[in-house]
């Protein structure tokens, strides 16, 4: 696996073709002010998906005038690059998350959307060992790679780092990565302790919906 450490992010952004780090920053940021606005009312889920949705919807936003593009192919949220070689996503990772020397995990399964597109990471890349969990076609670029914007709330600041799925488990959760950009952590003004329930920041991953025919 590739480490790149916070002070060789932003290089490590640029050579790869990936969003700038004033995008990502600013991105974050906007959603932990939605977060901040949220009080003990607000469901404890839609906390999450609050975050989540501002998340993608700044880095689509901002990334527009760099020639991104948003991209919901498969029922999976992303922002894509202009080549339509790379996409982002948006996930709440583990403890581990931002930390060096430690492996970051997804804190919630992934959807069936995120597990084909981690598929298409591995398919993308010779060199990464095959793990299908589920094998399916969906209709988008061939080749492109997939990364996820993982974010770890604290009280007071946000661990968070860029990096690219390489499998997920059998229950769902990505447990182990090709690439890891980590950024230094990003202070914010105090939450109330009781909105970090276990819950709070359960993000929207993908919508895979089962129709049924009515009889």
């Amino acid at each position: 696996m590739r480490l790149t450490q916070p002070m060789e992010a932003g290089d490590r952004l640029e050579q790869i073709g990936l969003l700038p780090y004033s995008v990502l920053l600013d991105s974050l940021t906007a959603g932990q002010q939605i977060l901040a606005t949220c009080t003990l009312d607000d469901p404890a889920s839609a906390r999450g998906v609050y975050v989540w949705g501002t998340v993608t919807k700044t880095t689509r936003q901002l990334g527009r005038s760099l020639g991104w593009e948003r991209c919901d192919t498969g029922n999976l949220s992303t922002v894509l690059s202009p080549d339509q070689r790379l996409q982002i996503m948006v996930a709440t990772g583990d403890e581990a998350t931002g930390i060096v020397g430690a492996t970051p995990r997804t804190k919630y399964p992934r959807g069936a959307a995120s597990i084909r597109a981690i598929n298409d990471n591995q398919m993308a890349l010779p060199t990464l060992e095959r793990f299908f969990i589920k094998k399916q076609s969906v209709d988008r670029p061939a080749g492109v790679l997939t990364w996820i914007l993982l974010h770890r709330r604290l009280r007071d600041s946000v661990r968070w780092e860029l990096s690219l799925p390489k499998m997920v488990g059998t229950d769902g959760i990505i447990l182990e990565w090709e690439e890891r950009i980590i950024f230094e952590p990003v202070s914010f003004n105090p939450i109330d302790d009781n909105l970090l329930g276990n819950d709070f920041d359960h993000d929207g991953d993908d919508f895979d919906p089962t129709v049924t025919r009515k009889r």
